[in-house]
């Protein structure tokens, strides 16, 4: 007898639903609304509060070459539908190769943010095989990207520092009064690092990375921007290979002074990039870089024209300003 191929994929999706309701505890109830498919009261041992997942599915999920979607998954607090997700990330689509469309977005929603780095760490560990099992997502790592922000961002990070066999790739957003970890030990020469922060924290960041022994423009990527938004990502940094750099534009002002901040702006094909300068010139030489503050300082201060210039991934750049006191 002759199966429909479209009734054979339907009943497959229906037991793929099922089989999600017989993974965890009774009261999980799974929905259709939001614009996908709503997990409540998913029992989890690692967390002392219920947890509600939304799910939306990539565009060839029920195609009959489907067979395991990346995965990103977004911790939120702020109230974003899962309708929101997909519209922001899917900004890059029909430019790339890969776009959102593609992946198994996973919106996961705490009560609060009363969590424990362990409780956080059991949680992944739970979350992960729960979506493998149930909706065919990649287990592979360097398929599978977290966004957060924040305190949660923060949890996120040190996961994939510490326990990072569960993904290489994360995007964080951290405010001003995020307080930044240390980390004493080399990350995973796989990891890729989105960051969207105010200056000073890209600024501390960037050292941490580079102590980490991870590369700018290939393993992380910054963006100064004091308030930030999930519309504000571009994933493509996390899942395309390094972009092209188009320019680089140093970002200093006509006249500088001791207190004055200096940056490098790195155009890209996908976007502006902010990073601070790993090798840097002065001529004459009155001034010198302090990479923790991200100041120059005035070794001698007097109104004179200076040339700055140094190399960036690979790729040249100069800038001419004038000392004052």
């Amino acid at each position: 007898m002759k199966i429909n191929r479209n009734f054979f994929l339907a009943f497959v999706f229906i037991l793929t639903v099922f089989s999600s309701c017989l993974f965890a505890q009774d009261n999980m109830r799974i929905s259709l609304k939001e614009g996908g498919e709503v997990i409540t009261g998913f029992k989890t041992s690692a967390l002392p509060q219920e947890v509600k997942i939304t799910v939306a599915y990539p565009d060839n999920y029920m195609q009959q070459d489907f067979s395991r979607a990346p995965v990103i998954f977004v911790f939120d607090t702020e109230g974003y539908s899962i309708a929101d997700l997909k519209q922001m990330f899917n900004k890059e689509k029909n430019k790339n190769k890969n776009t959102v469309s593609d992946f198994l977005i996973v919106l996961v929603r705490f009560r609060n943010e009363n969590i424990t780095q362990k409780q956080f760490d059991n949680f992944i560990a739970e979350l992960l095989p729960f979506f493998e099992v149930n909706y065919s997502s990649e287990n592979d790592p360097s398929k599978r990207f977290i966004i957060a922000r924040n305190f949660i961002a923060l949890l996120a990070l040190n996961s994939i520092h510490e326990e990072s066999n569960y993904f290489y790739n994360l995007g964080i957003i951290l405010d001003k009064t995020t307080s930044l970890p240390f980390f004493d030990t080399p990350f995973k020469k796989q990891t890729r690092i989105f960051c969207l922060s105010q200056y000073t924290n890209i600024l501390n960041l960037q050292g941490l990375f580079t102590k980490g022994s991870l590369e700018p423009m290939k393993n992380f990527f910054l963006k100064i921007q004091e308030n930030s938004y999930f519309q504000d990502f571009d994933l493509r940094y996390l899942f395309q290979e390094m972009p092209k750099i188009k320019k680089i534009k140093p970002v200093i002002g006509k006249e500088i002074s001791e207190d004055g901040p200096f940056y490098l702006q790195v155009k890209t094909v996908y976007g502006n990039l902010d990073f601070f300068p790993t090798q840097i010139q002065f001529a004459p030489p009155l001034l010198w870089f302090d990479d923790y503050s991200g100041n120059l300082q005035v070794l001698l201060p007097e109104p004179l024209k200076i040339k700055i210039s140094g190399v960036f991934a690979g790729k040249k750049w100069s800038a001419k300003t004038k000392i004052v006191k």
